[in-house]
């Protein structure tokens, strides 16, 4: 799936794995910024509203969702971004 619009245009984000119910793995390239080919990300709730990386669709503050997870001091460049939780649990059904 490649997003047209918001923070992250032009990137391409893609669901590899659905490790367990509250992580995941995905694919996320951004021509300017980070490239990663399978990065963690963990569910958790939105703490402000934003733009989904998978779908476009908006995230409301609550909302549950699926973020980047690291380790340390060095976040990774799309730590920002947010997949929602919905989205994931929709991909996964149909496969």
């Amino acid at each position: 799936t490649s997003i047209t619009t918001g923070a992250f245009a032009q990137t391409a984000v893609s669901l590899i794995e659905r490790e367990t119910e509250k992580s995941i793995l995905v694919a996320w390239s951004d021509p300017t910024r980070c490239r990663y080919l399978d990065q963690v990300w963990i569910s958790g709730y939105a703490r402000r509203g934003g733009c989904c990386a998978l779908s476009g669709r908006a995230i409301r503050r609550g909302d549950q969702i699926f973020k980047p997870h690291w380790l340390g001091r060095a976040k990774p460049a799309n730590s920002t971004a947010m997949i929602l939780a919905e989205e994931i649990e929709r991909m996964s059904a149909s496969l």
